[in-house]
Parts: C-alpha cells; structure tokens; sequence
C-alpha cells in the first residue's frame, strides 16, 4: 500500500504467520502524531471536532476531503503534549485506530487488515494476543476490525459529501493570517471552505437535497468550527 500518514510499515496480518503477536497500549500514548499539521476527519465526526478544531478541506487531484488542522508548522501538533497525551476531549478517529488499518486488496473486493510494524507496543511475550489458539482474531484484533470496517464506510460517506459541495460549486480557497507574539505573522494555506455566501444563496432544491440528505448539521458545524484557528494560537503559546 501506498504512504499513509503515521504508518511507516503497515504489513497485511496473517493468522498463520501472525499467530504469535501480541500487542501493547504505549505509556506515550499518541507521540506517532506529533509530526503532523493535520489530520483527515470523516463527517460523522464533524459535530465533535468542532468543538476545539478548525474543520477545512484538502484537494488531492480533483477531490476535496475534510482535515483538522493541527499546528502551524509543518511537522507540528499542537493538539499532543511532549508526554503524547490529548490536550482535547475529542481525537479524531484517524489517530484512534492506529496502528490498524484497511488496505485494498488486490481484487478490489474488500480490504485486508493491517497493522504497522514499526508500532513500538508490538512484542512477541508480553500483551495482548491478536489470535487465539484456534487461529481466529481475539477481542482485541475483532474490536479494531469493526472500528476499521464502521470507519471506512464513514469515509466513503464523508466522499459523498465532498462530491455534492464540489457539484454544487461551494469550495473556495482560504488562506488565514495569525499573529504571533512579537508580530510575526503565520500564514495557513492551501486548504479550501465551504463559501457561506454561496451555501446562502442555493435555491429551494438544492436547499432540499442537502437537508434530505442529512448533510446540514455538518455544513453548519464546519462553517462554524473555521472560527477554532484562534485555537492554534493559545495552544502554541502553553
């Protein structure tokens, strides 16, 4: 599989070559996500994420996806202290399902499971195992996989989603300007919004079409977490 975020390894789990791994929650809790600006958000989490994020878009050819964006810097996360806990309630479900996730597999059917080998929770005596005796995945490999599975509906959901906005021509790009202390100033660009004017301006039925399709609530809470930038700023100066 290609490069992904957090994943330096991802290897394709084996019941027979993988019998004997077991795995273990890390005292540093979640410092894999120190090196990032920003993280990819499913819609489903948007209402929760906009409570303390900026909720905005990145395009990647001709397709726009939701992001938090986390720190100022390129390799920055503000969001993890140096002891690689949360400073927020909510982390999004990207982060939370590391070190597992779902590849293609080569007939493009469905997905095999993977977990990433350089995950330093991954020890051959101690933890938690991920088969059991009988070759079949324990409570711990069952649990990720449903939260994978549920995860990547969301995301193809969450495309959906972006597919409409892009229809309906409401992306637009931003750029945003932060003082820092001492009147440097920071620029934060490259992402795009949802431009509120044109969202206000969508006649009855396309109006319709997004509120049948439950697409509202998420709308709002986007347009409303962009405020949240402010954020990064009290965050860089603790």
């Amino acid at each position: 599989m290609g490069s992904v975020l957090f994943y330096k390894k991802p290897v394709v789990l084996n019941r027979g070559v993988h019998s004997e791994i077991k795995i273990n929650a890390l005292s540093d809790g979640y410092k894999f996500a120190l090196e990032t600006n920003s993280i990819p958000l499913a819609l489903a989490e948007f209402v929760d994420a906009a409570k303390d994020y900026a909720i905005v878009f990145t395009k990647n050819d001709d397709a726009y996806f939701p992001i938090v964006i986390v720190g100022l810097e390129d390799n920055e996360n503000l969001f993890v202290d140096a002891s690689g806990q949360w400073k927020v309630n909510y982390i999004p479900a990207f982060v939370r399902r590391y070190p597992f996730i779902l590849a293609d597999k080569v007939d493009g059917d469905d997905f095999n499971v993977c977990l990433d080998f350089e995950y330093e929770g991954i020890d051959d005596v101690g933890g938690l195992p991920l088969f059991d005796a009988a070759g079949k995945p324990t409570p711990v490999l069952s649990q990720a996989m449903t939260f994978l599975s549920a995860y990547q509906s969301e995301v193809n959901r969450t495309r959906k989603f972006t597919k409409k906005m892009k229809e309906y021509d409401l992306f637009v790009s931003r750029e945003v300007q932060i003082t820092l202390p001492g009147s440097d100033v920071k620029i934060l660009q490259g992402f795009s919004v949802i431009d509120e004017e044109k969202f206000n301006a969508l006649n009855n039925k396309a109006v319709c079409e997004l509120f049948k399709r439950g697409y509202m609530s998420w709308i709002y809470a986007h347009l409303i977490s962009v405020r949240n930038v402010s954020q990064l700023l009290k965050l860089s100066q603790k």
